[in-house]
């Protein structure tokens, strides 16, 4: 029970420090909150691996009687890996026996897969198209950003160190300029590698709604976080200007997605 209420816990305090702090702290340590999660996650999970006490958890989520050399085994890793998932079944009132585990970590587990597969198949034909139907149109003298013309709904977008956007945005010099800003600041985040993380956190921890909110919250602080990063960048006077560039863009982009 101890994994549930500290992972529920330390993600509601994200968010109330979250609720208090926003517009009152830089946009960029706000986003930078958000770490906490995944370090959490990987010092947690090193913790239970190297520590034989936590691997074996909480003994009372078995009867004693069914306790076996098999209910061993199943213990072992629903209280390591899916430590989370078996305390949250516990919560919901769920009786759980070492078979009830067993089929329900299977299915946890198994959803995760195919969820992952699904994520990683559409990134690498996303990806392909990107490539076999871009166009090269120059390299951006601010930034030094690479830009491409693709004639996709999704644009303006960034493909690791690239910029993808339409072929019509071209025709407004000062609305590319923008966009590219945004691109290029996502690009000094690592949002891409970052988006990615956010992302295999949704579909590893795919049955807890506060997963998913706080996945939701972290990429719209990242959107805020490099809008103040592109404010920064180019000076104060440029925040009207940016700010109706990115009206028309999430306009346009609304009107091509339909």
């Amino acid at each position: 029970m101890s994994h549930f209420l500290y992972f529920h816990g330390l993600i509601i305090l994200l968010f109330v420090v979250r609720y208090f702090t926003i517009g009152r702290i830089n946009r960029n340590v706000q986003y930078a909150f958000w770490l906490v999660i995944p370090v959490y996650l990987i010092v947690e999970n090193i913790v239970r691996f190297r520590s034989p006490a936590a691997m074996l958890g909480d003994y009372r989520i078995y009867m004693p009687q069914v306790f076996n050399k098999m209910g061993a085994l199943v213990y072992y890793y629903a209280a390591s890996a899916g430590a989370l998932f078996v305390e949250l079944l516990e919560v919901c009132g769920i009786r759980l026996t070492v078979r009830r585990i067993s089929i329900l970590l299977a299915i946890r587990y198994g959803i995760s897969a195919f969820l992952f597969a699904a994520f990683i198949l559409y990134n690498i034909v996303f990806a392909v198209k990107c490539i076999c139907r871009r166009t090269y149109y120059r390299k951006d003298k601010e930034t030094s950003m690479s830009i491409f013309l693709i004639d996709l709904p999704q644009t303006p977008f960034l493909l690791w160190n690239k910029v993808y956007v339409s072929p019509e945005l071209t025709l407004d010099e000062s609305l590319l300029r923008y966009a590219v800003w945004h691109e290029y600041c996502h690009f000094l985040h690592g949002d891409f590698l970052w988006k990615m993380l956010q992302l295999m956190l949704g579909i590893y921890y795919w049955y807890d709604p506060f997963v998913w909110v706080a996945v939701k919250l972290m990429h719209r602080d990242s959107e805020f976080a490099c809008d103040e990063h592109v404010i920064m960048k180019l000076g104060e006077e440029n925040r009207i200007p940016y700010g109706m560039a990115l009206l028309a863009l999430s306009k346009r982009k609304s009107e091509e997605m339909k």
